[in-house]
């Protein structure tokens, strides 16, 4: 049983370190995590399933069109996985009959079109913005109990989480508008540069690009902390983005390396099993995404 006294007194100093503690937790406690794992899995799923059936009620065979832009729009959630959805990609025509039938459903795009696809993306990113924040909430709750030597149960994770839930989605508002005023500040603006200059350098909109990156790695690196102390302190957004800060200030590099070394590895592990799956009939192609994505999903919290 990990303990959280074991676990910082004996705290990782290296890499391999962290990712030690990480799989002795994930193979201590791999039932709740898992169960916390599906449960969101089958809410997001739930999600586009009834949105997507409401649409088709409301506006008919203009619905397709509009159910094509919230399908893309799903794949693109913050923390979605374009895995997670190949069952509903399946489920809908344009993925699954309109493949079969050798036809893409996209009628010719006009302003009405337009407009009605406008309204369900709005709610399909409210709804699954607010259950990405209930489950994000179950996943630190469940990992703070673990780390306090308590067993973690899926069900007060899940309550804890919908305590939780306008927080979290409050500082993911707030997340979202940092992240587009750091694209605008630097490669929207170096994009402009570009075209408005006599002579183009493209090493502006290089420089630009680059400079988002280096703001992006410092709010992931410096924010990380955020939902967890929303979570286990009780702290409103604006106080868990100054503790957040706090906490990882002075461990800028270790847990950037931490998380870079992680991806970098699942990365890798990843495109190698999608390469394996690739070969697979579409049934069992569609089961092992969801398994990869659920054993992905269930680790990267911790």
């Amino acid at each position: 049983m990990t303990l959280s006294t074991e676990l910082f007194e004996n705290a990782p100093v290296g890499i391999d370190g962290v990712l030690s503690h990480v799989f002795q937790i994930f193979g201590e406690h791999w039932k709740p995590l898992v169960m916390i794992s599906g449960m969101q899995m089958i809410a997001s799923t739930g999600v586009f399933l009834v949105l997507r059936s409401l649409t088709w009620l409301l506006l008919g065979d203009s619905s397709i069109y509009s159910g094509s832009i919230l399908l893309g729009m799903l794949h693109l959630m913050p923390d979605s996985n374009s895995s997670r959805h190949l069952l509903v990609d399946y489920s809908v025509g344009v993925s699954g009959t309109s493949r079969f039938l050798g036809q893409d459903y996209y009628p010719d795009m006009n302003t009405a079109s337009v407009v009605t696809a406008i309204a369900p993306m709005v709610v399909l990113g409210f709804v699954v913005s607010l259950v990405g924040s209930i489950f994000a909430g179950a996943f630190c709750h469940a990992i703070a109990e673990i780390y306090t030597g308590v067993a973690p149960s899926p069900v007060n994770s899940v309550r804890k989480g919908m305590e939780k839930m306008w927080k979290v989605f409050l500082f993911q508002i707030i997340l979202s508008i940092l992240v587009l005023l750091l694209f605008i500040i630097t490669i929207a603006a170096s994009v402009g540069i570009l075209i408005w200059e006599d002579k183009p350098n493209p090493f502006v909109v290089i420089l630009g690009y680059f400079a988002f990156l280096v703001g992006m790695v410092l709010m992931t690196t410096f924010l990380v902390a955020a939902i967890p102390t929303i979570i286990v302190e009780g702290k409103n957004p604006i106080e868990a983005l100054r503790r957040s800060y706090h906490l990882c200030k002075d461990f800028f590099f270790f847990i950037f390396c931490s998380i870079f070394c992680f991806h970098a590895g699942l990365l890798i592990v990843m495109v190698i099993l999608f390469l394996i799956l690739g070969q697979l009939p579409y049934f069992l192609n569609i089961i092992g995404h969801l398994v990869v994505n659920m054993a992905t999903s269930t680790i990267a919290p911790l």
